[in-house]
């Protein structure tokens, strides 16, 4: 996962990423770098447009040294998501991204962000079906 602020000259490159297929249907997907941790909720899995707004549905969050910007709860949140590539039978999901998120009246913005090919595991609470760990 990689994002960019160009206002501020900030790059995000994560080392680690991951996804997950929650029990109530949303994903997932995690960026981890030494710059913070960039987390996508979205409500399901199908490729195409997943607005982010200030509802507990579709949301993004950027947390960095103990600080979280969101865009959930935030009236001035916004964002989308696009889901590009979703194979479930490789269980990979591929996309990009843009996000205004807010900490009181401290916000960031991702003017692009990517993920490419990041494998996902089912929860664990998801009926027959415990994950592979990938």
């Amino acid at each position: 996962m990689r994002a960019t602020n160009f206002a501020q000259n900030f790059f995000f490159d994560a080392e680690e990423t991951g996804a997950t297929e929650n029990a109530d249907g949303t994903f997932t997907i995690v960026g981890i770098a030494d710059v913070g941790v960039i987390t996508l909720t979205i409500s399901g899995p199908q490729e195409g447009e997943y607005p982010l707004t200030n509802s507990d549905v579709n949301f993004a969050t950027y947390s960095f040294n103990g600080v979280e910007y969101s865009t959930r709860g935030q009236a001035s949140g916004t964002g989308n998501v696009r889901i590009e590539r979703w194979n479930p039978g490789a269980r990979t999901v591929t996309g990009r991204f843009i996000f205004e998120a807010f900490n009181g009246s401290d916000g960031i913005r991702f003017d692009s962000g990517d993920f490419d090919n990041v494998s996902y595991a089912a929860s664990a609470n998801t009926d027959g079906d415990e994950g592979d760990g990938n």
